[in-house]
């Protein structure tokens, strides 16, 4: 009977480790913390890169993905590989969203959106 239960407590546990923890632990990248001064930390293999009226465009994807912009007043450290897709890339965001528009027939049409970049840094490769 004791055996029974200990593996149904185990069991149990297990299961709730993998369904409910989850849903009530989940880290969310958009949310700055005081260990990083309010300033949003990213990193990953730059998906597309697209230049922008306000700088440039990119979208970062795992571990620690999202859509982000190159501003001028934005940090960027050697390689300077930012503008090309499939470089990875490492740095933290300011929580401030900045629109991509370009020139379209309307005047200028937004295509996207990503938080101001702060620092990044890049890999050669």
């Amino acid at each position: 009977m004791k055996r029974r239960f200990l593996i149904l407590s185990i069991l149990l546990a297990a299961l709730s480790g993998l369904f409910i923890l989850p849903l009530v632990w989940e880290p969310n990248v958009a949310k700055a913390g005081p260990a990083t001064g309010g300033l949003i930390p990213f990193g990953g293999r730059i998906l597309t890169s697209t230049p922008c009226d306000e700088g440039q465009w990119i979208t970062v994807g795992p571990p620690r993905p999202g859509s982000f912009m190159l501003t001028a007043g934005s940090i960027l450290y050697a390689w300077y590989q930012i503008y090309r897709p499939g470089a990875w890339a490492k740095g933290i965001a300011r929580p401030i969203t900045i629109p991509c528009t370009v020139p379209c027939p309307a005047g200028e049409c937004t295509i996207g959106s990503g938080l101001q970049i702060d620092k990044v840094g890049t890999s050669l490769k």
